[in-house]
């Protein structure tokens, strides 16, 4: 009886690249270029799944709802779009797109950096070793990689969020990050103006 209540997920990885997996921002695993793999076992309901890149960086989101005794397909393809990141100026930090960590840029790393990326809207997070983390909002875009400078120069609003609760913030309609109680966030804003 229990199993008929379970659904599962087969996903094939197409990319030349062996990717890991997440499952509800956890990591699932590792899925080798060519291969696939069978999640079973998953719960009724919504299930939300990321695959990182090893290599490129680049970040893919699969989401469905999970019926009762079916399983559904993720056929991952190559990445058709990106984000070319500036500005760092030497300074280390962890970038996370939609809250996983996909590199850490060193003191000596070139730039730009590059993080590829499925079309569609992403938020970008770049934490520095020293000072407040950088927020953005990225609209991805197939065929197009999309430069973002997260240094002094970007437009930019600091967030301070003085509250006892979790804050969650949107520019213009776009894109939901959270600030936690006593934390300080940078969001990159696309333009100077009005948002």
């Amino acid at each position: 009886k229990l199993a008929e209540k379970l659904g599962s997920l087969r996903i094939l990885n197409r990319t030349k690249e062996d990717l890991r997996v997440f499952h509800s921002g956890q990591e699932a695993g590792v899925l080798a270029a060519g291969f696939e793999s069978v999640f079973d076992g998953l719960p009724e309901g919504a299930v939300f799944v990321s695959a990182v890149g090893i290599t490129s960086r680049s970040v893919r989101r699969f989401s469905f709802t999970v019926t009762p005794g079916r399983s559904a397909s993720w056929i991952i393809q190559p990445a058709t779009a990106g984000v070319k990141l500036v500005g760092f100026d030497g300074r280390p930090a962890t970038i996370l797109v939609d809250d996983i960590e996909v590199t850490r840029v060193e003191a000596e790393t070139a730039e730009p950096v590059s993080v590829a990326l499925d079309p569609g809207s992403h938020v970008l997070k770049v934490r520095f070793e020293e000072g407040n983390p950088v927020v953005a909002t990225v609209q991805a875009t197939t065929n197009l990689v999309t430069a973002l400078d997260v240094g002094s120069n970007a437009p930019q609003v600091e967030v301070r969020n003085q509250t006892p609760h979790e804050l969650r913030l949107a520019v213009d309609s776009s894109g939901v990050t959270t600030v936690a109680a006593g934390a300080t966030h940078t969001l990159l804003l696309d333009k100077q103006g009005l948002h």
